[in-house]
């Protein structure tokens, strides 16, 4: 079957799925080509001229599976996975700069591109109860200056401070697996809370077999989406320390948080400080390195985001500016459809203005 001229996505997911293509710089070949679906439908000479040999040539040629695909694509949506690739509004900014960033994200939640200004934590996965403290305190008090927390669920360092990020905004969580189940399994109540208030997302298909190599592939993502990384403990040949290096190829800021002199776990990350790193001691050493502000309230003002508001999303505001209210109640007295009123909600829980309570209701943060 011939390519469909407007199903750029598909052509996208093709070449994603390209099993032992991942050294391929797809990336570049379809900037160079204009689209993926140019570069599907390039003729031979056009392709050497890309520097495609003859074995790259017959891949391409190979591939016909297109009605197969598209009936991946159905199954994976029916299983409220979505997919976005390079050039879809969903698709995070910050990646575009990453070079071998993932032609192809799927996730579940909210869409990656909504996302405000994000930072990364990594550290080790057996932490003491130093940096468990220190990561869920981080977590918590970046969400709380509207900034965006993305890890990898791992436990530990991740996963704490990823749930710091959830008690007061948004968080996002890069799975080096496929990204319909939680991994790992003991991760799967912080698994269901990023499906609420956040993203789960992955460069890997929905049935995706679990595999070593994935893991250290996914940190490119982590750092690739965020303004800054932190790390927080890690021990020396860590793979936080492959996401610190990721982070400076990338043009990211990097920190990391002192650790003790005599602990193994601290090794790295106190490494990473002797070699010119910026330590963060607190919460203000993150947000001067973004950039802001650190000396008002929280960090950002809630009067500057409040600015940012659409008409809609200010009459949102209003409403719940005396009471919280659920979102049927919403419904009832604005005449607004349920997606327009999700929509609303979304992007004002991740501007920092409202957030969801344990009783389904939504309430105005003072």
């Amino acid at each position: 079957m011939s390519i469909p001229p407007d199903d750029e996505l598909l052509c996208l997911v093709a070449l994603s799925d390209m099993r032992g293509a991942w050294g391929v710089p797809w990336r570049r070949l379809v900037a160079d080509f204009g689209s993926a679906r140019a570069l599907w439908a390039a003729s031979d000479a056009e392709l050497d001229l890309a520097g495609f040999n003859e074995r790259g040539r017959r891949r391409l040629r190979a591939f016909k599976a297109w009605e197969t695909l598209r009936r991946r694509l159905d199954g994976w949506r029916r299983q409220r996975v979505e997919v976005c690739g390079l050039g879809d509004t969903a698709y995070p900014t910050a990646l575009l700069t990453v070079e071998d960033g993932p032609l192809v994200l799927y996730y579940r939640g909210i869409a990656p591109s909504a996302h405000r200004l994000a930072v990364s934590v990594v550290g080790a996965r057996k932490a003491s109860d130093y940096g468990l403290r220190t990561a869920r305190r981080l977590g918590r008090e970046a969400s709380a200056c509207g900034l965006v927390v993305v890890s990898g669920m791992a436990r530990g360092i991740d996963s704490e401070a990823q749930r710091g990020a959830l008690e007061n905004g948004v968080s996002v969580a890069v799975l080096g697996c496929s990204p319909e189940r939680p991994y790992p399994e003991s991760s799967s109540r912080l698994y269901r809370q990023l499906l609420e208030q956040g993203t789960v997302l992955s460069e890997f298909p929905p049935g995706t077999e679990l595999a070593a190599w994935q893991f250290p592939r996914r940190n490119r993502i982590v750092t690739g989406m965020s303004a800054a990384t932190v790390v927080i403990e890690a021990g020396e040949g860590s793979g936080s320390l492959i996401s610190a290096k990721l982070a400076l190829a990338q043009g990211r800021e990097l920190l990391a948080v002192p650790g003790p002199v005599d602990s193994r776990v601290s090794r790295g990350s106190n490494a990473l400080i002797r070699d010119g790193c910026t330590p963060l001691l607190e919460i203000t050493d993150l947000l001067a390195a973004l950039g802001l502000d650190p000396s008002g309230s929280q960090g950002l003002e809630v009067s500057a985001r409040t600015a940012r508001c659409s008409p809609a999303e200010q009459g949102l505001l209003d409403l719940l500016a005396t009471e919280s209210l659920h979102i049927d109640d919403v419904v009832r007295r604005t005449g607004l459809d349920r997606a327009a009123i999700l929509a609303l909600i979304t992007s004002l829980e991740l501007i920092g203005l409202i957030k969801r309570q344990s009783s389904g209701s939504y309430a105005r943060l003072a």
